[in-house]
């Protein structure tokens, strides 16, 4: 045990005295605010390392291009701009690209072509290959086309993308199908 001044009188006492016998002055409010103190000032230092490592984390992708096995399809007459909504992942996933709309338009020397826009809604920009299937109006088989929409680019999160691809010279083609193949990550 040793033996400091008080603050407040100078009186000599003990360091675990709560308080000075001959002033009163209080020692432990004065110990607790140093230590409450010190305590804001280390929850406000975690706060930002906090902050900061989910900042690098959002801009940092460990990931390389992984495909998932769940599918994305969509149907539709060659007039119906409709498309089906799927779920986002956190990782690059077929599921994660949306077809928002896809329609058949019939040109003079390309025949039937698959004209409509895909959205990335992952997390993760990644390049997407798509396959069109065309069908009779009895839903036989005609033809189908497997293409990346975009080349070898990514599509960044949020963005959208043409479609725009010839599938069939047939003509008895009436409706058409599209869905996800593979994703990719171009580097």
């Amino acid at each position: 045990m040793t033996l400091i001044s008080c603050p407040e009188c100078k009186n000599e006492i003990s360091s675990q005295a709560e308080a000075c016998p001959k002033c009163g002055y209080s020692l432990k409010k004065r110990s607790e605010k140093k230590s409450s103190s010190g305590c804001a000032v280390s929850c406000l230092v975690m706060l930002i390392l906090f902050i900061i490592l989910i900042a690098f984390g959002s801009f940092y992708d460990s990931d390389s291009g992984r495909s998932s096995s769940s599918s994305s399809n969509t149907t539709t007459s060659l007039f119906d701009d409709e498309g089906l909504n799927r779920p986002s992942r956190s990782e690059p996933s077929r599921s994660d690209f949306k077809i928002l709309s896809l329609k058949g338009v019939w040109r003079e020397y390309t025949g039937l072509v698959a004209i409509g826009e895909i959205k990335n809604e992952g997390d993760i920009a990644a390049g997407v290959e798509i396959e069109v299937i065309a069908r009779d109006k009895n839903g036989i088989l005609v033809d189908s086309s497997r293409f990346w929409p975009n080349s070898i680019s990514n599509i960044f999160p949020g963005e959208t993308c043409g479609i725009d691809f010839p599938i069939t010279e047939d003509r008895s083609a009436e409706t058409i199908e599209a869905k996800v193949i593979s994703v990719n990550i171009w580097r």
